[in-house]
């Protein structure tokens, strides 16, 4: 083993571990299926997205809303549907 070589043995706890839910479903997916789950955009953040996450930043307006949203984003989204 060279001095840069790690050696690493998992804990033995870990045998029995299984996979999350959401991996098997990854996993079980058919050849050529879309992947919607974790991704890097190929676009940058629009300039407006930029600019309003600083603000909300710099004001401090970044905690959890409720569940239905906030008032204040309601605009935004009105028209949208899903």
């Amino acid at each position: 083993m060279s001095t840069t070589e790690i050696k690493f043995k998992p804990a033995d706890r870990l045998k029995n571990a299984r996979k999350s839910a959401i991996r098997r479903i990854v996993d079980a997916s058919r050849p050529g299926s879309i992947n919607l789950g974790i991704g890097e955009p190929d676009f940058q953040t629009p300039e407006v997205v930029r600019r309003e996450a600083c603000r909300v930043i710099n004001e401090e307006l970044n905690g959890y809303t409720m569940n239905a949203g906030s008032d204040s984003a309601a605009p935004a989204h009105r028209g949208i549907s899903f």
